[in-house]
């Protein structure tokens, strides 16, 4: 059993790569374990899982002139939000490239794999069309929809014109109209910054991985997202640690008393073969787990 390796063949498996790209193939499985699925989880991350949501609009997204000018495409991207609808198609293109080879003297916001907005503040951006295009995406629009999607809730922020990725306007509506919704850290006993930095100055900043604090209305804010040194989400790397973690035990466990574990499966309903095959799996509904390859079940990492 070797499941950092069956981690990599994993994520390699099914990351979306073109076959033909051989310098980024090569790049990747230069990679170990815990960077490759840093990679998938942050691609990953990029979507929005198709589940039923709360949906809440800010009084300034309702009472914004570009609100009324795309009501039916709001109301449709709402109403998909609410049914737990794929929303997939609103997204990005960029959403479907899921690893880029490093070059050098390039900033992040030149990565086609990174979405810095995301990663930094943790906010999605929706095109505001219904006309659906030959490779599932709907039309580009110049005004954007932004939100944060929770598990069971969708802030849904503002709409802004193309580009405004660092509008600290988006941050003013959460901290005013979303408070305790949990899209933003409140710094507490931080009375003010040296220096609240200008839009222009965190969009530099962000294209070098930096995370930057805010003062809006007196209180200093972290966005809920936030970036490590290579761009991609704190998140992924935490959830990548968890993971690996969690299959450290499980082997080292299973080396000292395979009899507990299978006790303790079967009481769960699964039944292992003399000599069980396992290796990294992730399932649509269950999250990373370990699949027995002999008898097909899937076991949940806990």
């Amino acid at each position: 059993m070797n499941l950092h390796q069956s981690v990599r063949e994993w994520v390699l498996a099914n990351l979306p790569v073109e076959s033909s790209d051989h310098e980024l193939l090569s790049f990747l499985r230069g990679k170990d374990a815990h960077s490759l699925l840093v990679t998938y989880i942050n691609w990953a991350s990029r979507h929005i899982s198709p589940t039923l949501r709360e949906v809440h609009l800010s009084n300034a997204l309702q009472s914004n002139p570009l609100f009324r000018q795309f009501d039916e495409q709001v109301e449709q991207i709402v109403n998909d939000i609410k049914t737990g609808s794929s929303l997939t198609k609103y997204l990005s293109r960029g959403v479907r490239i899921a690893a880029q080879f490093p070059q050098s003297n390039i900033n992040f916001g030149r990565r086609r794999d990174l979405d810095l907005m995301l990663n930094d503040w943790g906010m999605h951006h929706l095109h505001l069309s219904t006309e659906i295009e030959d490779d599932g995406f709907v039309s580009r629009t110049g005004p954007l929809l932004f939100g944060i999607f929770q598990r069971n809730d969708a802030y849904l922020v503002d709409i802004v014109e193309h580009n405004n990725w660092t509008s600290k306007h988006l941050l003013e509506v959460l901290v005013r109209e979303f408070p305790d919704s949990g899209c933003f850290h409140e710094l507490r006993g931080v009375v003010g910054l040296s220096h609240d930095v200008d839009e222009e100055e965190h969009r530099q900043l962000r294209n070098a991985g930096i995370n930057t604090a805010h003062m809006v209305d007196g209180k200093a804010i972290m966005p809920a997202g936030g970036m490590v040194a290579s761009g991609t989400t704190a998140l992924a790397t935490r959830e990548a640690d968890r993971v690996l973690i969690a299959l450290e035990e499980f082997e080292t466990r299973w080396k000292a008393d395979p009899a507990a574990i299978r006790q303790t499966l079967s009481s769960a309903g699964f039944s292992l073969p003399e000599e069980p095959e396992f290796s990294f799996d992730v399932h649509p509904s269950y999250g990373p787990g370990l699949l027995e390859a002999k008898s097909g079940n899937f076991i949940k990492l806990q």
